[in-house]
């Protein structure tokens, strides 16, 4: 694994470099999203549980069978140093602890040896609830010391994350920071430093055992109509959390075991304590629930407190035993906490118990809070580029190789063009030879202008069938117009000396031309649906629409409108004289004007400038 140094502390050369550097020897070159990928999301995972004894309990759980299965050995001393993490990572890709190889392993260490919280600072940010809490979350796992109470804490030693206590009523504490230690973080290191070795994604996370037990308890069975005292007891502390009758999390305590006592000193006092702080005394007698992981485990915790109870205050026990619980048959070594890296099990919690999946305590149990990390793997991931970054390099990447091979193309190409040039039978020409070469050239050129003016002068320019089909477009067929005169007239301006734009002969210009205008001269009579189509016409707008219309129906490209094309009209309309509503149909037939209510003269241009492609050459063709 190449030595990595935060970009942040470098300069934007330098970071390019070590963004280059781990693209060309990290397996993140491969673009595998799982690189980023939480992992809990993997489809194959390694979970280490350890409580503080002589044995680290292994599991794997490969996500889409729903099977869990032991895992490797893990002794204490390479859990503590990272001892053999190499050897014991290689053994997880042989086949007898997944379905098939991994392509990418997501390790979940479950901390069940400590479990401690710290006070938050006072503080008021005029925020919602859901917005304290993510600044808060952010906070406590990028700048602690602003969020805690004690200042004095160390950073390099402890890390911190957020629980929330929905329940908790007014004057009570709602959060609080659960802390673990990160002397677990030598293992994980050492363990990304095999998956990289071996360039295969590896994720991990550090999580508090107890919440994750927390979360999972809905599937074991909880009660959901008053409130209660959660027991769960492990080998170095017992956790309490008191949970009123609508399943929200009150609070919370982490007591500590002597050494080889199994109960806290003073255990039935403190959960009598708890039960009046959090007002879920019941009929005077709170309800406690025990989950122990074995039946010698829950009868000594049993004991303890039915003594209590029948010398002190009364308490109401109901004691689960994990290991022979139908819930936990599928789960290796038993463990409540893996229930809830099973999506069907969650599913499963989702749909049988509404009431405590609608809580806000166990939704986000189940969303964010019990899966937690306290191993800061995104500060990690910010030091190396970002799956964005590294798709871009390899596009740039096959950028790179284009151009070079366009680079060769180009060599190659220019070579042989000049290999070309130089076997040319050109050059071996004798004088005389490249005289008569020169006098051909020029008369080929000569023609070929000739060619030039004489195609441009040839083009059609004004056609009588097309000049019929404008009329019959301006005026269609029942739009109550009589026609007295039309005239069509197409004039030249004075010559100008200029080239024409795009008639470019292959040596020189066609030479002056001019430019022209065409007219047509329109008089009638006309009824009231005809004039709307004169008005229509009497704007730059509207004769720009007739034109494109009668270029689609006619394919004359002159009729094509362009701004260098100036159009115009002049409309005249008056009354006709001769106009009799009550005319009779005798009438009508010796004289059909008197039909007509409006007269009108219409006079329409085009005028075309001397750079048109259609402007006419004045010099003759040959």
């Amino acid at each position: 694994m190449i030595p990595i140094v935060d970009p942040t502390t470098l300069t934007k050369a330098d970071a390019y470099k070590q963004a280059k550097l781990i693209f060309a020897t990290s397996g993140r070159a491969s673009l595998d999203p799982n690189w980023f990928e939480l992992p809990e999301n993997l489809q194959h995972q390694w979970h280490i549980w350890f409580d503080g004894g002589h044995e680290v309990h292994s599991a794997t759980y490969s996500q889409r069978e729903n099977i869990w299965r032991e895992g490797p050995k893990l002794t204490l001393p390479a859990l503590t140093t990272g001892e053999n993490v190499d050897q014991v990572f290689h053994s997880l890709l042989d086949s007898d602890y997944f379905d098939e190889r991994p392509k990418a392993i997501g390790v979940v260490y479950h901390v069940a040896d400590e479990f401690a919280q710290a006070e938050l600072a006072e503080f008021t940010t005029g925020l919602s609830v859901a917005e304290d809490i993510q600044m808060m979350r952010y906070n406590l796992t990028d700048e602690p010391v602003e969020f805690l109470a004690d200042k004095k804490i160390s950073e390099e030693l402890t890390t911190w994350r957020l629980l929330y206590m929905h329940g908790a009523m007014a004057g009570q504490v709602r959060f609080v920071a659960v802390s673990l230690s990160r002397y677990r973080e030598a293992f994980s290191k050492k363990l990304l430093i095999a998956g990289e070795s071996h360039r295969i994604p590896v994720r991990i996370a550090i999580t508090a055992a107890p919440l994750e037990a927390l979360a999972a308890m809905p599937l074991i069975g909880l009660p959901q109509d008053e409130g209660y005292l959660l027991v769960i007891p492990y080998l170095k502390f017992t956790v309490v959390f008191a949970m009123n009758s609508s399943g929200e999390l009150v609070s919370m305590r982490s007591l500590p075991h002597k050494v080889e006592i199994p109960v806290p000193s003073g255990f039935g006092d403190i959960l009598w304590n708890m039960a009046i702080r959090a007002e879920i005394m019941g009929a005077n007698e709170p309800l406690v629930v025990l989950a122990a992981k074995s039946s010698l485990e829950l009868q000594d915790i049993t004991r303890e407190l039915y003594t209590y109870s029948a010398r002190h205050h009364p308490l109401r026990l109901h004691g689960i035993d994990l290991s022979a619980h139908p819930a936990m048959k599928a789960v290796t070594h038993h463990h409540l906490e893996f229930l809830i890296y099973s999506t069907s099990e969650i599913q499963r919690a989702r749909e049988e118990t509404p009431a405590l999946a609608n809580t806000k305590t166990f939704s986000n149990l189940w969303d964010w809070m019990a899966k937690q990390s306290f191993f800061n793997i995104g500060k990690l991931d910010d030091q190396y580029p970002t799956l964005a970054d590294l798709r871009l390099m390899h596009l740039s990447v096959w950028v790179n190789r284009l151009l070079v091979c366009s680079l060769f193309l180009a060599f190659g190409y220019g070579g042989y063009s000049i290999f070309t040039a130089m076997n040319h039978p050109s050059w071996g020409l004798t004088p005389d030879e490249i005289k008569i070469s020169e006098e051909r050239n020029a008369q080929l050129l000569r023609e070929s202008q000739e060619i030039a003016r004489t195609n441009l002068l040839m083009q059609p320019r004004s056609r009588g069938w097309v000049n019929l089909e404008f009329l019959f477009q301006l005026f269609p067929e029942d739009s109550g117009v009589r026609l007295d005169e039309f005239n069509y007239s197409m004039a030249s301006d004075a010559p100008t000396k200029t080239a024409i734009k795009g008639a470019v002969a292959a040596n020189g210009t066609i030479g002056a031309v001019i430019g022209m205008s065409r007219t047509w001269k329109i008089k009638g009579m006309i009824k009231s649906k005809g004039l709307e189509l004169l008005s229509n016409l009497n704007s730059q707008r509207g004769l720009r629409v007739f034109f494109e219309k009668v270029e689609k129906a006619t394919g004359d490209s002159s009729y094509q409108p362009d701004p260098s094309r100036l159009l115009s009209i002049t409309l005249t309309q008056a009354r006709n004289s001769r106009y009799n509503a009550q005319t009779t149909a005798s009438e009508i037939l010796r004289d059909p004007a008197v039909t007509y209510p409006f007269t009108f003269e219409a006079v329409i241009t085009q005028n075309f400038p001397d750079k048109d492609p259609l402007a006419l050459p004045t010099e003759k063709p040959f």
